[in-house]
């Protein structure tokens, strides 16, 4: 006798396995999913109608219909199914809670579509990277996850965050909390670093990070970027929050910045000699040069102290 998974508990069904199935499916997948590639999936799971046979669209529709009835699957114009948004983390977290994740996820990497983009058919499409993004961060694979966010960030697609997917609901914040430390860096630092750079909104990842920052003392890349997003913010103690948990190199770069931003060109001097003498140490070379946003701040406090040694800083430096 099947019994009725929590997620169906107040509605009865004769296939709730089926059901079931069918859900986690979708909300494994960033968009649609039609309905000849969830048929042959699930002929190829072994799940059956309710009279025990090899399924059809024709039995399947029963079961699209019961989902579609609960708020679980949207039809889409073409006809084919997509998750609710109401509904997708809690289907996300009751997989995340069963001995069934990893099996999951081998089954529908062996079985679903793998789309391509025709401009270069070595890479991947932007849904196809978002469902690996996804997929690694449930099972813990940090390596995986970082490659798969980085060809993500490489194209351009409208796709929202696996982050802000999964912070849109007390299901999926609570899912998130459950990833490794090192997949919620990663994820987190994916939200706030293009946010420093193109002025977007992060608000809900970058309270998230702050408020959880002790766990990420070990992530020294993250910490830079979330303390970036509090000096951005304004929120000063954020900012030396995250900062005082970096390495003493990247600390002392996090208060030279700081000194800049107040004007106090002649301490941010000092702080940036501080830190190249570190990093002369750490990399065995006579001359380090900053690059990016540093590097053009250190030129900024060489040219506002403005000596005949700080000048010449400077124009090396640029």
């Amino acid at each position: 006798m099947t019994t009725t998974p929590p997620l169906f508990a107040n509605n009865r069904s004769p296939t709730p396995d089926l059901d079931l199935a069918i859900a986690r499916i979708c909300a494994l997948n960033c968009l649609e999913v039609g309905q000849n590639i969830l048929l042959d999936l699930l002929v190829k799971l072994k799940y059956k109608n309710s009279e025990g046979k090899t399924l059809t669209l024709i039995s399947l529709k029963y079961s699209f219909d019961r989902l579609a009835k609960i708020n679980f699957l949207e039809r889409q114009k073409n006809g084919a199914y997509k998750i609710t948004d109401a509904k997708r983390n809690s289907v996300l977290l009751d997989l995340m809670q069963s001995p069934d994740l990893g099996h999951w996820i081998v089954k529908l990497r062996d079985h679903l579509p793998k789309g391509t983009v025709s401009a270069n058919w070595m890479q991947k499409s932007a849904e196809y990277c978002w469902r690996e993004i996804l997929w690694t961060a449930l099972i813990g694979d940090v390596s995986e996850c970082e490659d798969w966010l980085e060809e993500l960030q490489s194209q351009n697609h409208s796709l929202p965050t696996v982050t802000a997917t999964l912070f849109k609901d007390d299901a999926g914040r609570q899912l998130f909390t459950s990833l490794l430390t090192p997949i919620q860096a990663l994820l987190l630092r994916n939200v706030l670093a293009p946010a420093s750079a193109l002025l977007t909104d992060c608000k809900t990842a970058y309270e998230y990070a702050l408020d959880k920052i002790d766990v990420f003392k070990q992530w020294p890349q993250f910490l830079g970027t979330l303390g970036s997003q509090a000096m951005l913010r304004g929120n000063f103690i954020g900012f030396h929050s995250a900062n005082a948990l970096m390495p003493e190199t990247e600390q002392s770069i996090g208060k030279a910045i700081y000194a800049v931003l107040q004007g106090d060109y002649v301490a941010a001097n000092r702080l940036f000699e501080q830190a190249a003498k570190l990093q002369r140490g750490e990399k065995s070379k006579r001359r380090v040069y900053f690059e990016g946003l540093p590097g053009m701040l250190y030129a900024l406090a060489c040219v506002g102290e403005n000596t005949p040694l700080s000048l010449k800083t400077a124009k090396a430096q640029v």
